[in-house]
């Protein structure tokens, strides 16, 4: 958890399950306490928020950031996945 680590800083990628697992963890994308302080990763957080919410206004929050950040690809991750209908933080894993 991020509480967990003394100095971390990272933005939030959503929760997995694991097989085999009953709980699910959360996954973080570590970052320089420089790169969290971005306007980018911020406008990132506060729609991811909304997608943490259940919000439906995700998809065209997240298709915001990435016409206004497009070198960003874990908001082009997460609009692939609205995109496709999936709404909330819950990542599916799928076996290739």
């Amino acid at each position: 958890m991020v509480g967990e680590i003394d100095d971390f800083t990272g933005r939030p990628i959503g929760t997995v399950l694991l097989p085999g697992k009953t709980e699910q963890l959360k996954l973080f994308e570590p970052l320089t306490t420089e790169r969290m302080e971005s306007a980018a990763v911020k406008t990132y957080q506060e729609t991811f928020a909304k997608l943490e919410a259940g919000d439906s206004s995700a998809k065209q929050a997240f298709a915001a950031v990435v016409g206004e950040h497009g070198d960003d690809p874990l908001a082009t991750y997460h609009l692939k996945r609205t995109l496709a209908g999936e709404l909330g933080v819950n990542i599916i894993l799928t076996e290739k």
